[in-house]
C-alpha cells in the first residue's frame, strides 16, 4: 500500500533539495560506507496522553522521546518562539531532524532570508520520520540546508564554513533538539566544536586584520618599489632537487637544544628560518638558505645582524618598509595585495602569462612557520623537517634565547590557558593562536599525504601525524645528499626583464591618476548619500526619488568594488569596514529609519576612504617617480 505520507515529504524534498528525493527513494545511500558505518537505533511510535502520535528512539542503554511525553508541540513552540527575531544574516544551526515539529516552528518564526542549517547524526531517524510525519509544508516553505549522516554528514564541516562569513557570525544561534546531547553525545559534540572553531577563527583572522591595517597599506605602497627587481615565488615552484628536504627552523624556547646540529645540515638541507629565528643561527655561525618575513608589524630588532641583509628573503609587500630597505639580497616575493594583479596585467599580456611570471599567494595558517612550511612544500621538498616549532609553554620562555632582548614569561599554572598534548604524552598549556597554528600543521599533513613531516624539535605538542625524531636522528635519517645554493640560485631568474621593467615603470608612473579618479567617485558617492540622507528625513519622502538615488549608489558602489586600486585604500580600513558589515545586517521594523543610517554608514565609510587617499597620496607619488635605482 502506498504511503501518502512518504510520497509527498519525498516530492517536497525532491523540489527544495534536486536529486534528494530520488537518492533516497532509491535507497542509493545503502551502497556507501558512511550509510555503513552508521550508529544504528530502534525507533517506535507511541501515544502523548492527547493521543497524539510520537517516537521512541532506543539505542542499546536507553529509551528517549523525540519530542516528549506530555506536551510536544508546547516544547517545539517554545523553540520557535525564541527565535523570532531572527531575520536577514542569522544562521540557525538545528543539531537534530527530529520528527519535524521544532523544525516546523523555527522556519514559520524566522523571516526567508535567514539561514536554516539542520545537521541530523541518525540516517534512520530522518528516514523514520519521512514516512511517519507530514514534513511537506516545511520543505515548502523555506529551503534547508540538510547534513544527514549516512549520506553526507560529512559535509557539515565545509556547510558551516559556507555559511558563516565574518559580517553574520554575531548571528549565529545553535539550538540542539530534546535528548540528542543524551542519544548522539560525541556527534554533537564535534559539530558545536566545529561551529565554535569557525567563529573563533573569524574573529582571529579578523582581529589580526584590523591590527595590520594602518601599517598594511603603508608598507605596500612604500615597498612596492621592490617589485622592479624581485623574483617571484612561482619561479622556485618545484625546483628543490630530489632528495634534499627544508628544514623550518622557528624560535621556540626548544630550539636552544639543538640548534647547534643544524652546522652538520648545513649543505645537505635546504635551511629556512622564520625571523624570529634569524638572530639564534647567526649568532652561532649559521647561515640559513632563506629567510621568512610575513608580519607587517615584525619588531626591527629583530633583523639587527649585519649578515641578515645579504640572505634571500622570502616576504609579501606588507611587510615593514625598513626591512625591505636594509635588506639587499635576492626578494623572493608572493602575492598579497591585489595591486600585484594589476602590475602582472599592465606587464604581460594574458596569453603570456605563464606559471612563472604570474604570482600566487603562499598558504598560511597565520604565522611565519607555517607559510615557511608551504615555501618549502611549494618548492617541492618530500621531506619537511620542523625544528624551535614547540606550539606549547613547555617553560617559562615564548622563544629561544637571542630572539628578542626581553622575553615574554608566562605563567604555566594559569588555568585560562589551553591545553594540548607534548610529545611526551603530557598536557602542556599554550596561547590560543599556538593552537590554531598547530592544528593547522596537522590539517596540511592530512591534506598531503605524500609530505614526510618531521617534529625535531625534541619538546612542545605533538604534532599529529608527523614523525617525532629528535635533529641528530632527522639529520642521519634525511640528510644525505648536497645542497649548494648558491648553484640552485643560478637556475632562478628574476621575474621581469629589461624590457618588462619599463613597463613596470610606466605602471608606476599611472598610479597616481588612477588614485585621483577613485577620490573622484569616493567625493561622488558622499553626495549621493547627503542626499540620500535628506531625503530619508522628510516626513512623506518620494520612494521615486529613494529608488534613483539608491541606483546610482550602487553603480558607485560596484565600481569601487571592482578597482584594485579602491581595494588597497579598503585594507587600510578593516576596523571601519567591519562595523558597518555588521550593522548592515541589523535591520529594524521602521523602514524610514533604515535608509537614514544606512545613508549615514555610507557616508562614514567614503568619508574613511577620502581620508586614506589623501594619507597615501605623498607615498603614491614617491612611487610614480621611481626610476630603478634603490
Amino acid at each position: 500500500m502506498e504511503n501518502r505520507i512518504w510520497e509527498e515529504n519525498r516530492k517536497a524534498l525532491e523540489e527544495m533539495l534536486p536529486g534528494w528525493g530520488e537518492y533516497i527513494e532509491k535507497e542509493a545511500y545503502k551502497e556507501t560506507e558512511e550509510y555503513k558505518q552508521r550508529l544504528v537505533v530502534a525507533i517506535e511510535l507511541d501515544e502523548t496522553y492527547s493521543g497524539e502520535k510520537i517516537s521512541i528512539v532506543k539505542t542499546e542503554q536507553n529509551s528517549f522521546y523525540l519530542a516528549g511525553k506530555y506536551c510536544p508541540q508546547g516544547m517545539a513552540k517554545h523553540v520557535g518562539k525564541k527565535l523570532e527575531k531572527a531575520d536577514y544574516g542569522t544562521v540557525i544551526l538545528a543539531v537534530g531532524f527530529g520528527d519535524g515539529r521544532v523544525l516546523r516552528e523555527i522556519v514559520q518564526a524566522v523571516s526567508k532570508d535567514t539561514v536554516v542549517l539542520v545537521y541530523e547524526p541518525s540516517i534512520d531517524i530522518f528516514l523514520h520520520a519521512m514516512h511517519e510525519y507530514e514534513l511537506a509544508d516545511i520543505f515548502k516553505n523555506h529551503t534547508i540546508g540538510l547534513m544527514i549522516e549516512g549520506i553526507n554528514g560529512e559535509e557539515i564541516t565545509t556547510v558551516i564554513n559556507q555559511a558563516i562569513k565574518i559580517e553574520n557570525m554575531s548571528k549565529v544561534k545553535p539550538v540542539i533538539h530534546g535528548n540528542y546531547d543524551r542519544m548522539f553525545p560525541k556527534q554533537v559534540k564535534e559539530v558545536i566544536a566545529a561551529l565554535s572553531k569557525r567563529v573563533s577563527d573569524l574573529r582571529f583572522h579578523w582581529n589580526t586584520c584590523v591590527e595590520f591595517t594602518n601599517e598594511t597599506i603603508v608598507n605596500t605602497i612604500r615597498n612596492f618599489k621592490y617589485a622592479y627587481h624581485h623574483y617571484s615565488m612561482n619561479a622556485l615552484y618545484q625546483t628543490l632537487p630530489e632528495g634534499v628536504p627544508v628544514i623550518v627552523v622557528a624560535a621556540g624556547p626548544s630550539l636552544d637544544k639543538n640548534i647547534d646540529l643544524l652546522l652538520e645540515a648545513k649543505g645537505k638541507a635546504c635551511i629556512i628560518a622564520c625571523d624570529t629565528a634569524l638572530k639564534p643561527l647567526l649568532n652561532r655561525g649559521i647561515v640559513p638558505d632563506f629567510f621568512v618575513v610575513v608580519d607587517p608589524r615584525k619588531p626591527l630588532e629583530l633583523f639587527e645582524h649585519p649578515q641578515i641583509k645579504e640572505i634571500p628573503m622570502i616576504s609579501g609587500l606588507n611587510i615593514p618598509y625598513k626591512v625591505m630597505e636594509q635588506h639587499t639580497g635576492k626578494k623572493i616575493l608572493y602575492f598579497d595585495t591585489l595591486l600585484i594583479l594589476e602590475l602582472i596585467e599592465a606587464v604581460f599580456e594574458k596569453e603570456k602569462r605563464t606559471l612563472k611570471n604570474v604570482m600566487y599567494g603562499l598558504p598560511t595558517g597565520g604565522s611565519v612557520a607555517t607559510s615557511a612550511f608551504s615555501a618549502g612544500r611549494l618548492m617541492g621538498a618530500k621531506t619537511i623537517i620542523l625544528i624551535g616549532q614547540d606550539l606549547a609553554l613547555s617553560g617559562e620562555k615564548e622563544h629561544a634565547e637571542g630572539t628578542f632582548k626581553k622575553d615574554r614569561k608566562f605563567d604555566l599554572e594559569n588555568k585560562v590557558l589551553p591545553r594540548v598534548e607534548g610529545i611526551d604524552g603530557e598536557m602542556l598549556p599554550t596561547l590560543y593562536n599556538l593552537k590554531l597554528y598547530l592544528e593547522w600543521f596537522e590539517e596540511q599533513i592530512k591534506n598531503y599525504s605524500e609530505l614526510i613531516v618531521v617534529d625535531a624539535t625534541e619538546g612542545g605538542a605533538l604534532i599529529h601525524g608527523s614523525e617525532v625524531l629528535t635533529l641528530r636522528e632527522a639529520i642521519d635519517t634525511y640528510c644525505q645528499n648536497e645542497f649548494d645554493s648558491e648553484s640552485y640560485w643560478n637556475t632562478i631568474e628574476p621575474h621581469f626583464n629589461e624590457e618588462e621593467k619599463e613597463k613596470v615603470l610606466e605602471f608606476f608612473t599611472g598610479i597616481p591618476k588612477q588614485l585621483e579618479t577613485i577620490k573622484k567617485q569616493v567625493l561622488h558617492g558622499k553626495k549621493l548619500y547627503t542626499k540620500l540622507e535628506k531625503c530619508a528625513l522628510k516626513k512623506n519622502y518620494s520612494l521615486d526619488e529613494v529608488k534613483k538615488l539608491l541606483k546610482k549608489i550602487k553603480k558607485v558602489n560596484q565600481s569601487l568594488e571592482q578597482s584594485r586600486f579602491a581595494m588597497l585604500i579598503t585594507d587600510g580600513l578593516k576596523g571601519v569596514e567591519y562595523t558597518l558589515r555588521v550593522t548592515a545586517y541589523q535591520f529594524k521594523d521602521d523602514e524610514q529609519k533604515n535608509l537614514v543610517e544606512s545613508a549615514q554608514a555610507g557616508q562614514r565609510f567614503l568619508e574613511s576612504m577620502e581620508i586614506a587617499i589623501n594619507e597615501v597620496m605623498p607615498e603614491i607619488v614617491k612611487l610614480s617617480e621611481f626610476q630603478g635605482e634603490y
